[in-house]
């Protein structure tokens, strides 16, 4: 598999759910998902229509575990991410995060997209602008429903 920096690295989906196409999940999205927000109906209703594989890797579990999604019990987090793939990554995904486009790009981020290019992601669920930016400089589709 082909990575961010041109180079081999494997990126293995922990039990893939789903339908076929890969739906990766951002830091921005995800409680969306979980807590009724202003932007909740739109997107969970793309992801009712599209019945997508949802994916995004392991940090999305770090970050849920830190309460980073205020009003969120744990068991609801962890409940939730049974229905998400979560990618491993080799050292080297760390490295291809930091060459990714986009100068605002927070580090995170960069974690999040540079897992997503090796892995054939078809579609990034954002409502961070500079994610957005970037995802699509990476040549990413991208669902942002402000």
């Amino acid at each position: 598999v082909a990575s961010v920096a041109g180079q081999s690295s494997e990126h293995v989906l922990d039990d893939p759910h789903g339908t076929g196409e890969l739906s990766q999940l951002d830091t921005s999205a995800t409680p969306k998902l979980l807590i009724e927000e202003p932007e909740s109906p739109p997107l969970a209703q793309t992801v009712d229509r599209e019945q997508p594989d949802l994916v995004a890797c392991w940090l999305l579990q770090t970050e849920l575990g830190e309460g980073l999604f205020v009003g969120l019990a744990m068991d609801t987090g962890s409940e939730f991410l049974d229905g998400v793939s979560l990618c491993e990554s080799q050292l080297a995904l760390f490295r291809e995060a930091g060459i990714l486009p986009g100068q605002t790009l927070r580090s995170l981020d960069a974690l999040h997209l540079a897992a997503a290019v090796p892995i054939g992601v078809d579609l990034v669920l954002t409502y961070d602008e500079t994610h957005d930016k970037s995802a699509r400089q990476l040549g990413l589709r991208v669902f942002s429903h402000a």
